[in-house]
């Protein structure tokens, strides 16, 4: 199976990487994460325009647009997300195949969720983020390419904004909104809550009543900012067209269940303080979670607090409270079969977003 062949190689030369980046042995560090970065960006470019539900829909069919009129007849038909889609029209004057603007979106992907881990470098593994990031997301990037882009950058961006770096995290901020508008409504909301839990961590647990009374109200609440120009009409519109739609699955709730209780009762042992944020995103996740009850928009919310598992998750496999080798092996093997029966059933049986099996462009 060509998931599991690239999975298993990619995250082995991050395993490497890892190695002898703690052994300061810089050169070796770069050869290993280049290969295992360009492997999966690989697999993503030489994938047929069928595999991923948006190819399909308005990626191929943009990129056929951009080969046969013009940049301002082309842009004249972009109503959001433009950098994505400028991207798209500056490889097709490079390539006849969208191949090239493939692999470019999965670097964007990649990229900056691999520098955000290597920010955290002395506090996990990078390639525990890879374990979990194939399982989780890594197809689900084969279909909402703009958002997963955004999702990367956002992580990106949080890590400078916890440093109280502003700079970087303004950049970063950016380049994310301008791959999906809603990434700086979710670093505005991170920034809220680390204003609020600044004097005391458990202020935090504040925001989440608030948070689930602008989830029930939310549909007049996004119509009213779209009305004074805060966000564009087009998302109101598409948020409202998506009340009667709900997309939740049991499995979905227990599996994501069981990762939360897994981090919360990991954090609390640990007393791990300086990643509570982290933590609370991923009960933030659960709440967007049932919200999919009301709208099927909150699974594209959701997706960015579950993104920080990536960093929470591996960062707590290396924590005080799994300092027996026994309790470690057996906390992430415990992890690593959620995210395999997520895959399975997710990506394999379900076949969101399809993407399973994968079949080469022809």
């Amino acid at each position: 199976m060509i998931y599991v062949f690239t999975f298993s190689i990619s995250i082995l030369l991050f395993y490497f990487a890892d190695y002898y980046l703690h052994r300061r042995k810089r050169f070796l560090f770069i050869f290993f994460s280049f290969f295992a970065i360009f492997i999966p960006c690989l697999l993503a470019s030489l994938r047929d325009p069928s595999i991923g539900t948006d190819v399909n829909v308005y990626v191929y069919p943009m990129f056929i647009l951009a080969k046969s009129v013009n940049f301002s007849v082309y842009f004249a038909e972009i109503s959001h997300d433009a950098i994505f889609f400028i991207i798209l029209y500056i490889t097709s004057f490079i390539s006849d195949s969208i191949s090239l603007a493939l692999f470019i979106f999965q670097f964007l992907t990649i990229f900056p969720l691999f520098y955000a881990a290597y920010k955290y470098r002395d506090r996990l593994n990078i390639a525990s983020v890879f374990v979990l990031y194939y399982l989780f997301f890594y197809n689900y990037s084969f279909s909402m390419m703009r958002q997963m882009i955004a999702c990367s950058f956002a992580l990106l961006a949080f890590y400078f904004l916890s440093k109280h770096k502003y700079f970087p995290f303004i950049i970063y901020c950016a380049i994310g909104t301008s791959f999906h508008f809603s990434c700086l409504f979710i670093l505005l909301f991170e920034w809220i809550i680390l204003f609020v839990m600044k004097k005391n961590k458990l202020n935090g647990l504040i925001l989440m009543p608030i948070v689930v009374l602008i989830v029930i109200f939310s549909n007049v609440i996004i119509g009213k900012f779209a009305e004074i120009g805060i966000i564009p009409y087009y998302y109101y519109e598409r948020f409202s067209d998506r009340m009667s739609e709900i997309d939740l699955s049991n499995i979905d709730i227990l599996i994501w269940g069981l990762i939360n209780i897994g981090i919360v009762v990991l954090a609390l042992v640990d007393k791990c303080e300086e990643y509570t944020v982290m933590v609370l995103n991923t009960l933030f996740a659960l709440i967007f979670l049932f919200a999919m009850h009301i709208s099927s928009t909150y699974f594209r919310i959701d997706i960015y607090f579950k993104y920080f598992i990536l960093l929470i998750v591996p960062i707590l496999f290396k924590s005080k409270s799994l300092s027996n080798f026994s309790l470690r092996i057996v906390t992430k093997s415990s992890f690593y079969l959620l995210g395999v029966v997520f895959w399975l059933f997710f990506i394999v049986y379900v076949n969101y977003f399809n993407t399973y099996p994968y079949v080469f462009f022809s």
